[in-house]
């Protein structure tokens, strides 16, 4: 995948990179998983937590590809990625989307 953004496949990005990449495996999981909760407490714990981790991982990745430590093309396509991460979190938090108890 380091081929297609252009840059060098060396070890320790390359752990780096797999270490973002099993953070967001889990917590792919765990929200994947929370689907089946019927505690509205719990479900709104976790949106707001998976939330405030996408909105500063978008920061992150924003502020360094405008700081010229990340590629352009690696740079923005991770914002990105963040930003739909964090717009599925904050649909799933709004009040019009939560089913009405009966």
């Amino acid at each position: 995948m380091a081929t297609l953004y252009g840059t060098p496949i060396e070890p320790h990005p390359l752990m780096l990179a797999r270490f973002f990449g099993s953070g967001l495996l889990s917590l792919s999981v765990m929200g994947w998983q929370a689907r089946h909760m019927h505690d509205e407490t719990a479900i709104h714990a976790i949106l707001i937590g998976l939330a405030a981790g996408f909105a500063v991982g978008a920061l992150l990745s924003a502020w360094s590809t405008l700081s010229g430590l990340h590629l352009a093309a690696i740079g923005w396509s991770t914002f990105v990625l963040y930003l739909l991460l964090l717009s599925g979190a904050l649909y799933c938090l709004a009040p019009s989307h939560r089913a009405v108890a009966a």
